[in-house]
């Protein structure tokens, strides 16, 4: 559960001899979709023996995790749900990732 939010009546709403009687949790599920970026500061080296210079390659493992998901998500959506690939391109340029590498 990420939030808890109160939901009071407009008193003008409830019958005039309506009295409170406590109150009680309702879980209401959201699916929520957005873009998420991360800036990842990645080590540089420089090997004088190799003439070259080296960084860290953890934002290319990222990148794979991440496009493993959305192509399950393209797949599901293709296949699963019979979305044409016109419509995957606008849900996922309507939500901030309009490039999905052809």
């Amino acid at each position: 559960m990420t939030g808890k939010k109160c939901w009071m009546w407009i008193r003008a709403e409830l019958p005039a001899d309506a009295e409170p009687k406590g109150s009680e949790d309702v879980v209401v599920q959201d699916l929520i979709i957005h873009t998420d970026n991360v800036c990842f500061h990645k080590q540089k080296y420089y090997s004088a023996s190799a003439k070259k210079n080296l960084s860290g390659g953890i934002a290319e493992r990222v990148r794979r995790a991440i496009w493993s998901w959305i192509k399950t998500l393209i797949v599901t959506m293709y296949f699963g749900m019979g979305t044409s690939e016109p419509k995957i391109r606008e849900f996922f340029g309507e939500h901030g990732c309009a490039d999905l590498g052809g």
